[in-house]
């Protein structure tokens, strides 16, 4: 079992390097915009999880604001020559679906006025292929998760392993003791019944006397 889950956490993270960036639409404060989306194999801890990673890797932090984490003043050449502001969320795909994750990243410029594919479609062509390098941090981190869980898994097989081999050496020592029981009951037994024996005969030679 632990074989065929490891497996399919490898088809999972190949899956999730060649997933590409595209663009769809989401809300931001009650309002639909125009964001570049990438879809992921891991559920949406993992993938926000990825945000922070990879953001931090740049030497970036965030803060939360309406279910996103925004960094704000970015200046990326992977993205252009200007200082942008970017909004990312992370969500589970569907309610079906709760280990596929969609990440979504809107990037507006200083004025915070959101970019839009018709408005500057190299930002956004150059955001696709920023938002899909999320793709490593995302499997590494999966990775790491499930490393984490076999780990536990083993300490606690490790434990019930432990605690039944105690168990048994508990029952061992109690059958010992039994067995010893039992041998110094038979030895009292015999004790007893020598004891018996010798109080019959004194019995039956004390009658045998009211026959005289």
């Amino acid at each position: 079992m632990k074989k065929v889950y490891s497996l399919l956490c490898l088809l999972l993270i190949c899956l999730a390097a060649t997933s590409q960036s595209y663009t769809g639409q989401t809300k931001i404060n009650k309002i639909s915009k125009m964001a570049i989306i990438n879809e992921l194999p891991f559920n949406a801890d993992v993938t926000e999880d990825a945000i922070k990673k990879r953001m931090s890797q740049l030497g970036l932090s965030a803060k939360k604001d309406n279910g996103y984490l925004v960094f704000k003043n970015v200046s990326l050449p992977e993205l252009g020559p200007a200082t942008y502001n970017l909004y990312f969320k992370s969500e589970r795909k569907s309610k079906k679906e709760d280990e596929s994750a969609l990440l979504y990243m809107l990037i507006s410029d200083s004025y915070d006025s959101f970019i839009s594919e018709s408005s500057d479609p190299e930002l956004i062509s150059n955001g696709k292929r920023f938002l899909n390098t999320f793709n490593t941090p995302a499997a590494g981190i999966a990775i790491e998760n499930d490393i984490r869980t076999q780990e536990e898994g083993l300490k606690k097989a490790e434990k019930r392993y432990n605690n039944a081999v105690d168990e048994g050496r508990s029952l061992e020592e109690k059958r010992r003791k039994i067995d010893r029981d039992i041998e110094e009951n038979r030895k009292d037994q015999e004790q007893k019944k020598v004891e018996l024996e010798r109080q019959r005969q004194a019995f039956e030679a004390a009658r045998s006397k009211r026959a005289l």
